[in-house]
């Protein structure tokens, strides 16, 4: 269907200016593998066709309401005529948004167990191109797991050096956390720090945020 959408309104698209800035962003932070003329090639498409069933809904509703309610009965049947492309619009637009914002708190959740998986390999004296490979093949992270299999990709794939590679990765990443611990590896690794303690450190405020998130959870429901 995307592809359908693609050929009807690609020339469209690209004959017009639109600031995609922040949609491409979004796109790239959900991991929606389009890029972002096609998503709105697709939006549109669906929008007219949002609005052909808008005006069929209303051409039939507007003799019923109007035998029911009068002259108010056509503003009620434009109005079903207009809900569908405008929901159609504004929600297709919004869904790369949202979708973004889910896999951030995802990523969120899953990042405690993941640094204890990170500090691990570490430990053993894995290189970190070496740590994020093997956490890419680890699906009990999940979406973390999935941004490691991005930084994989980048590496060997596309011959994009590691510290490269997790800037790439911070820009488009959901999660300010996420964003946060890779700067701070990119930081050490560029000054010559060490990386164990850093994990370790990471590790420890990591796990304190989840025992403090779990004892105020535990609060809010002995309050209730």
């Amino acid at each position: 269907y995307k592809q359908f959408c693609w050929k009807i309104m690609g020339s469209f698209v690209k004959d017009s200016e639109i600031e995609e800035s922040d949609l491409e962003h979004d796109l790239l932070e959900a991991h929606m593998k389009i890029r972002v003329e096609e998503y709105i090639a697709y939006v549109w498409m669906s929008t007219i066709f949002a609005l052909i069933t808008g005006i069929a809904a209303g051409l039939i509703a507007a003799p019923i309401l109007s035998s029911a309610i009068g002259v108010f009965g056509y503003i009620f049947a434009a109005l079903i005529a207009a809900f569908p492309p405008i929901a159609a619009y504004f929600g297709l637009m919004a869904t790369p948004g949202m979708k973004a914002n889910s896999r951030g708190k995802k990523i969120d959740k899953k990042l405690s167990d993941a640094m204890s998986f990170i500090a691990s390999m570490s430990s053993a004296d894995i290189n970190i191109d070496l740590i994020f490979k093997e956490l890419s093949k680890q699906p009990l992270y999940g979406e973390v797991s999935e941004e490691a299999r991005w930084i994989t990709r980048d590496t060997e794939l596309l011959g994009i050096d590691i510290l490269t590679a997790m800037q790439r990765a911070a820009d488009r990443s959901p999660s300010d956390k996420f964003q946060e611990f890779l700067q701070g590896v990119i930081t050490t690794s560029s000054s010559g720090g060490k990386l164990k303690p850093y994990f370790k450190s990471k590790l420890d405020e990591y796990q304190n945020e989840r025992e403090l998130m779990v004892q105020q959870n535990m609060e809010t429901l002995g309050m209730m």
